[in-house]
Formats: structure tokens, C-alpha cells, sequence
């Protein structure tokens, strides 16, 4: 990104979400700081999904909680053809044709294959309640042996809270998170 181009934030994690809520496909380039310390980062999405993450000399996971953390930086959103070709056609291609293609030119760059993992993609935008009291959950917890994390976890929800605003709180991997939700869920203290 050259300087001057690109729009200011003061929180980068805001951008992400709404890529990510718009189920936008595209590059996000991201620069921060001064003439000699400038760091750059870069996320490709498709269909909201961040399929690659670059910073430094961070790829992957790492690149992209370090992202996470900018604050004030300069951002470009930049669609690909897929998202060009939707916008003039008013409908976007078939997931399968797509996904398998990005995910071949793309798996030995540091991907996100599987990030939500199968299966759970539907499952980001659910809203993950309660179901017994507060006293019985905790005793539950304690019962079966489960960690911090799980009643952490179990505490954040609220019956208001999607699982991805859960995962962005738990500031884990989704993979993780919903390893956690399917624990809370086995024992009958939460339902999705």
C-alpha cells in the first residue's frame, strides 16, 4: 500500500468483522506506523472466511492474531473477481467449484483449510444458550473435570452472544472454541 492510499481505523479488528459479517471475498492489506517502521499485514477472504494471513514474518494463525491486536493502522479492501462477478450478476458462484480452488493454489501459504471447521460454518452466527442454572453448571463442570477455559467459556454465554462474538472474546482459535462449546454441550449445560 503506498502512503496516503487506504482508509484509517482505530480498531482493525472492527474491519475484520465486517468482511467477515458481509461474507465479502477480497485482500485486506493493513499498514501501521512511520516512514522507517512501517508493518504491513495481509488477510485474503472468501465469502467472509479468512483463508490466508500474512504480517512480517508471520504467517497463518500467527500473522493473524497479531492483526488482531492492531489498533489505529490504515486499511485496503481490495475484491476479487468473485466478488466483482456477484455484484454485476446479482448471485455468487457455487461454493464447491470455488473453495476447491482457492484452497489448491492457496495450502502451502499458511491457510485456514478447515477454519470453522466442517460442519460448523452454519453454526458461527448460532446463538449458544444456557440450558440449567448457574449453582448446577459450575458443580457440573467441577464434576466432570473440566478446565478453566470450559467455565470461562460457559460464563461468556448469555443467550444474546453469536458463537463467533464468543470465539472473538475467548481470543482462541475457533477450532478450539467449538471443541469447548461440544464439551459444555456433552454435558447438558449448554445447547446451540
Amino acid at each position: 500500500m503506498t502512503p496516503g492510499r487506504g482508509t484509517l481505523t482505530d480498531q482493525l479488528l472492527s474491519v475484520i468483522e465486517v468482511i467477515q459479517l458481509g461474507k465479502k471475498s477480497g485482500l485486506l492489506t493493513i499498514e501501521r506506523g512511520e516512514r522507517g517502521t512501517i508493518e504491513q499485514g495481509e488477510l485474503t477472504f472468501v465469502h467472509g472466511q479468512i483463508i490466508q494471513a500474512r504480517c512480517g514474518p508471520y504467517s497463518g494463525q500467527q500473522a493473524l492474531n497479531w492483526l488482531r491486536s492492531w489498533n489505529i493502522c490504515r486499511f485496503l479492501f481490495v475484491p476479487t473477481e468473485i466478488e466483482r462477478t456477484a455484484r454485476s450478476t446479482g448471485k455468487l458462484p457455487s461454493n464447491g467449484s470455488q473453495s476447491a480452488s482457492v484452497n489448491s493454489t492457496t495450502q502451502e501459504q499458511g491457510t485456514f483449510s478447515g477454519f470453522p471447521p466442517p460442519g460448523m460454518i452454519s453454526s458461527t452466527g448460532s446463538v449458544p444458550r444456557r440450558i440449567c442454572p448457574d449453582h448446577e453448571a459450575l458443580r457440573l463442570l467441577d464434576h466432570h473435570g473440566l478446565s478453566r477455559l470450559h467455565r470461562r467459556l460457559f460464563l461468556l454465554i448469555d443467550g444474546h452472544r453469536t458463537s463467533a462474538e464468543i470465539i472473538r472474546l475467548m481470543g482462541r482459535r475457533p477450532e478450539e472454541v467449538y471443541h469447548l462449546l461440544r464439551d459444555l454441550e456433552r454435558i447438558h449445560i449448554i445447547q446451540q
